[in-house]
């Protein structure tokens, strides 16, 4: 194990309203409804699921102007490797989720579903 990427990030469809002035529920800070809250929470309880509990935590946002985050990412640290989370309300990505190895790669389409797993195995260059 050397490096967990997990991704969760869906282009919301209220965004559009909060861009055009209005105040949707889903961007309000008095719901506690930023990305990490709500769509990067599949990412963290994935990585702590699989994983456990992290050495070390750093993380990072941008906010919108009512203040909860748009998008972010957080890096979870277990000494011999780090699971990379990214998640978004403001933007689509169609990047896979990955567990890296030394002798392979798990892959799979969506962390909050894992409709398909993908297991790659390092090709022997003896």
């Amino acid at each position: 194990m050397r490096k967990a990427n997990i991704h969760y990030c869906q282009y919301s469809s209220r965004y559009q309203k909060y861009l055009d002035g209005k105040n949707p529920n889903t961007f309000n800070p008095a719901f506690s409804n930023g990305s990490i809250m709500d769509i990067g929470f599949y990412c963290v309880s994935a990585a702590v699921a699989l994983f456990g509990e992290p050495k070390s935590v750093k993380a990072d946002a941008v906010k919108l102007d009512t203040g909860v985050d748009g998008h972010g990412s957080v890096i979870l640290n277990y000494g011999e490797f780090d699971a990379v989370l990214t998640h978004s309300k403001v933007n689509d990505s169609f990047l896979p989720c990955e567990v890296q190895g030394e002798k392979g790669t798990l892959q799979t389409d969506m962390i909050a579903l894992c409709n398909t797993v993908i297991s790659s195995k390092k090709q022997s260059t003896d």
